[in-house]
């Protein structure tokens, strides 16, 4: 397999993937600062990714990771994880979000460049999308409507972000 190295170089007045995180004042009933079993923290390198996170590495990377950034929020008493990662383009994003598929989704309504409700698992509702160069991946761990509209609102903040 052929790897190629992607320099991202950014100027420094674009956003970075910590940049697009929401702050709890900015979505009722997000708590930043409560434990939950979500990935926290950002990856610069592609060799911290595989430790981050739990499989899949490899379609970002191949496909131009530059960051991620990750957080564990609870809202409204229910574990939410939150993951943006900097591929680097717009067109490097949505490779990925066209790689991520299992088939079994649903289109949204949001301001992203495109976004979907995964409803392949009984137990976990998934929200992706493609917000200018970043991939987004927002999940609950409850299939319901109500965690579908919280990670929805989570979405519409962070298209807010320019």
């Amino acid at each position: 397999m052929i790897r190629t190295m992607v320099l991202c170089v950014l100027p420094v007045f674009c956003l970075n993937a910590v940049d697009l995180l929401p702050i709890p004042d900015s979505v009722p009933g997000l708590d930043r600062n409560a434990k939950t079993g979500c990935v926290n923290g950002t990856v610069s390198f592609a060799a911290d990714l595989y430790k981050a996170i739990d499989g899949g590495a490899e379609v970002y990377i191949d496909n131009g990771f530059c960051a991620g950034a990750f957080g564990g929020y609870l809202l409204n008493g229910q574990e939410t994880c939150i993951e943006i990662y900097d591929q680097g383009s717009a067109k490097n994003a949505r490779i990925v979000y066209d790689s991520t598929t299992t088939g079994e989704y649903r289109f949204l309504k949001v301001p992203l460049i495109c976004s979907r409700i995964d409803t392949s698992s009984p137990f976990a509702t998934i929200f992706e999308g493609v917000h200018d160069r970043f991939f987004i991946r927002l999940s609950r761990n409850a299939r319901d409507t109500v965690s579908e509209n919280m990670l929805v609102r989570i979405a519409r903040e962070i298209s807010k972000k320019k």
